[in-house]
């Protein structure tokens, strides 16, 4: 789930992206004077796109209160200063054997 969430964020930004733009756009370019006017086409539907925006939109509501729920209804108790001395005993060992203390 804390990968999914990020994958649908960022398909959702795409589409709505891709949601924002026209069907025929004029090309600008910067720095160049010309009489020359270049349009640029979209080589996808529209409306599939918005069809897959609401899609995506709906899983990732979806997604997020689900986990919302899990966080709400369940506890994760840590023993911080367990770990931290664990941790601080595998370094003194590490410490003890390289220089053969």
């Amino acid at each position: 789930m804390l990968v999914y969430i990020p994958q649908l964020t960022k398909r959702k930004s795409k589409l709505a992206e891709m949601k924002s733009k026209l069907p025929k756009y004029r090309v600008a370019e910067l720095g160049r004077i010309s009489n020359i006017i270049d349009y640029t086409y979209l080589n996808y539907d529209l409306s599939e796109v918005e069809a897959d925006y609401a899609r995506v939109s709906d899983e990732l509501a979806n997604a997020q209160l689900a986990l919302d729920a899990i966080n709400n209804r369940d506890t994760l108790e840590l023993s911080l200063l367990s770990a931290f001395r664990r941790a601080e005993r595998s370094a003194m060992r590490a410490f003890w054997f390289t220089f053969g203390f």
